[in-house]
Order: structure tokens, then C-alpha cells, then sequence
């Protein structure tokens, strides 16, 4: 009886795991992990594990980015269609620092990328 009850609570946690993986997934929502830039203007930058930046917005929550510096390892549940500019522009809903950085974290060509635009010195 003990190890039934076991199965069906195992089994209703796989089914409530599965079922919000397919609603976030159709819903344009992504989970996204890399790095952070945070520049002078108040502009911050999501550079992704290949590289990549894309500028994050939030609609208006300000205080998404507190406690965040750049270099820092982040984690970002984000829109999942990207602005297609340069850099990219992507709507973010919550970001959590997952570790803390320095600008050494950052691949070069992705800094000389953003300093021949000028988005950083």
C-alpha cells in the first residue's frame, strides 16, 4: 500500500512537471542561462552561452537587475523571440544571479563587438 501511494505521488509529479513544460514551451516563455553586462546608460545585456548579446528588456520592472554586475553568471526567464538587431533586444520576466563575475567572464570578441558599437569603453 505504502509503496502505491509512493508510485502515484511520483507519477503526479512527473505529470504536473511535464504538463508545465509543454504550457511554458507553447506560451513563447524560454529559460535561458550565460552572463551579464550591465552598462553606464542603465542598459543591461544578456551575452548567451555562444556569445551572443542581446539587450534585455523588462517592460518597466526596474528593479529586475538589483544586486547584478557585470561578468555575473545569470539565469533569465525570457521571451522566446528574439529582436533580430544588433545587438538583439529580448523581453525578460525575471533574472537570478547564479554567480558572481568579473568582465574576464566575458569572451573577448563579444566585448570588442560591443566597444566598436559602442555600448561599453
Amino acid at each position: 500500500m505504502k509503496s502505491k501511494k509512493i508510485l502515484i505521488i511520483s507519477l503526479s509529479a512527473l505529470a504536473v512537471i511535464v504538463i508545465g513544460t509543454v504550457i511554458i514551451g507553447q506560451s513563447g516563455i524560454v529559460v535561458s542561462t550565460g552572463w551579464c553586462v550591465s552598462e553606464g546608460s542603465g542598459s543591461v545585456l544578456w551575452i548567451s552561452n555562444t556569445g551572443e548579446p542581446t539587450v534585455m528588456k523588462t517592460g518597466g520592472k526596474s528593479n529586475i537587475f538589483d544586486g547584478i554586475t557585470t561578468g555575473d553568471r545569470i539565469l533569465i526567464i525570457r521571451q522566446s523571440a528574439i529582436a533580430e538587431s544588433y545587438p538583439g533586444q529580448v523581453r525578460v520576466y525575471a533574472c537570478i544571479k547564479l554567480s558572481d563575475g568579473s568582465i574576464s567572464n566575458i569572451p573577448e570578441k563579444t566585448l570588442d563587438a560591443l566597444r566598436s558599437l559602442g555600448w561599453i569603453e
